[in-house]
This record gives C-alpha cells, structure tokens and sequence, in this order.
C-alpha cells in the first residue's frame, strides 16, 4: 500500500517486524479469534474525517482525503469503537488505487495484554485490513498499491498483492483476466504515478 505509516505491523512481531502467525488468514481461523474484537467498516469522508482525520494528520502531516472509498479497523471490545487502522482506496477504471495506509500504534498500545496478545496470535492489524478491504470491494477488477517501504511491502504481499514490473507498483487481481489485458492495465496504473 501507497504510504503506510506508523509501526506498520500492529500484530505479530515472530519473524521479524510484520511477521505472521502460521496459518494468518483473514478468511479463516485467525479471523474467527478476534471477530469479537475488531471489525472492519467503510467510512463516508465526514465520518472518515471525525474517526480518523487527527490520526492521518498526525502520520501525513495532511488532511484526509476527501473523496471515496474510507476503510476503518477498529478494536470493538472496549465500549466505543476505537479506530486502530485506516486506508483509502480510490475508484479508477474499474479498479482502485489504495494508499493512505495507517496504523495507531499509541491506541494499540493501550488494548488490554491479553486483547494486544489474541490478536498478534492471529496476524498483522494492517494484514487483516487489506485482506477484509479485498472482500468488500468485489467489484474491482484489480487492487493496486504503491510501496516503497519493506515492512510495508511485506504485509501487501501477505495480504495477496504481488510486485509488477514497474518499480513500486504492486496488484491483487480480483478477477482472472488474458494477460495482454492485464499488461495494458498495469501499464495505465504505472502511468498514474505514486498515488
């Protein structure tokens, strides 16, 4: 994803900074043990803004995008819900540009040790954000990022993105598609630039 910012694990440190339990999957188990905890929500841009503005500015030293499509992880056992990673992903031909990835690591820290403790068992905050955005959006042709920094890298491709060959620029195809298809589409996203 384009710009992760903060500790970009939120999660299981094994293995290095990002590391994954064995057998991570948000699809699967791993979700299973912490859905009481977290849940992932999409966010209109006022919503987006009032959850997690003060946390992007903090990060990006930048107002929140204002434009389609917000998407919030946020810790549930607590009472309120409490913002714990943010991505943005913009519409663009059929598919969606992602950047804008953050992670609060200062309301991470104050989950309870044993919450902090069931979800680093289970994956990486930022893991479980992107494999449940690629759930709800459908829709898209492809998903794409542009990473510049390892441990970010790391968790895109955990999260089912792959490298291209253009520099920086990864994708996770949502629909099998001829690859002359898929190069011309690679070719336009690389055209876009960071984003």
């Amino acid at each position: 994803m384009a710009s992760q910012r903060g500790d970009v694990t939120g999660g299981n440190r094994r293995g290095g900074p990002g590391g994954v339990a064995p057998g991570g999957d948000a699809n699967g188990e791993s979700w299973s043990a912490i859905a009481d905890l977290v849940d992932v929500v999409e966010r209109d841009d006022a919503t987006a803004a009032r959850e997690v503005g003060a946390l992007f500015r903090r990060l990006f030293g930048d107002d929140l995008p204002d434009f389609p499509r917000h998407f919030i992880l946020r810790y549930v056992a607590g009472g309120s819900p409490v913002p714990l990673a943010y991505a943005h992903f913009t519409p663009w031909e059929g598919s969606y540009l992602g950047g804008g990835m953050a992670f609060d690591e200062r309301a991470y820290r104050r989950l309870t040790p044993d919450h902090r403790a069931r979800i680093r068992a289970a994956c990486v905050v930022t893991e479980f954000l992107l494999r449940r955005i690629r759930q709800m959006l459908p829709d898209a042709i492809a998903l794409f990022g542009h990473v510049g920094e390892p441990r970010a890298e790391r968790v895109d491709l955990r999260s089912g993105y792959e490298r291209t060959r253009h520099p920086h620029l990864i994708v996770c195809w949502q629909r099998p598609l001829p690859e002359a298809e898929r190069e011309a589409i690679l070719a336009r996203a690389a055209a876009v630039g960071p984003f």
